[in-house]
């Protein structure tokens, strides 16, 4: 019985293991799961920003621009980065 009990748990560990990395893999392939870092931001402007790599990126969504908006110490500027000659890199 003991050797029962055993085999069962293994197999429902297996199953769930399968179905956790199947859901991940379809979320990842649907996009759906998207991380964004304020952090990576070195400057942003109401068209995109620039990270601290030097590449521009352009917001996914309105709600990210509105929370790195809002963030605190953000080096944010309410124009299109192309108004300034330097594209808006200021460093």
């Amino acid at each position: 019985m003991n050797r029962t009990l055993s085999a069962a748990i293994l197999a429902i560990g297996l199953a769930g293991a399968t179905l956790a990395t199947a859901g991940g893999a379809a979320t990842a392939a649907g996009g759906a799961s998207v991380t964004f870092n304020l952090g990576d931001i070195a400057f942003g402007y109401n068209d995109g920003y620039w990270d601290h790599g030097h590449k521009w990126h352009q917001w996914q969504n309105k709600d990210d621009m509105q929370s790195y908006r809002t963030a605190q110490n953000n080096q944010y500027h309410d124009w299109k980065h192309t108004r300034d000659s330097n594209q808006g890199w200021t460093q």
